[in-house]
């Protein structure tokens, strides 16, 4: 999968997830709409979102990568060039 696909992945999930209703760009970081407290049982924001890319990359056949442990402060690009392999 080719990181431009998967950041359109990821703004796509971001927007659903959008309650403030910022904009949604390729520089949006993570922590300013997902959260780990805005669910119940277990079914936070940033643990549907991570699921569901991880989900997506599976699908596509992409190696599993390890998450950084801090994505929910990196931007939509820099975690997608991340997860798909690329740069950084």
């Amino acid at each position: 999968m080719h990181p431009e696909t998967l950041k359109q992945v990821m703004k796509f999930h971001l927007r659903n997830f959008n309650l403030q209703q910022l904009a949604v760009t390729d520089d949006t970081v993570h922590n300013a709409i997902l959260s780990n407290n805005d669910g119940m049982g277990g079914a936070s924001s940033q643990q549907i979102y991570r699921s569901l890319i991880h989900w997506t990359l599976l699908q596509k056949d992409c190696d599993s990568v390890q998450w950084p442990v801090d994505w929910m402060s990196w931007s939509v690009d820099l975690l997608a060039e991340k997860l798909v392999g690329y740069g950084h």
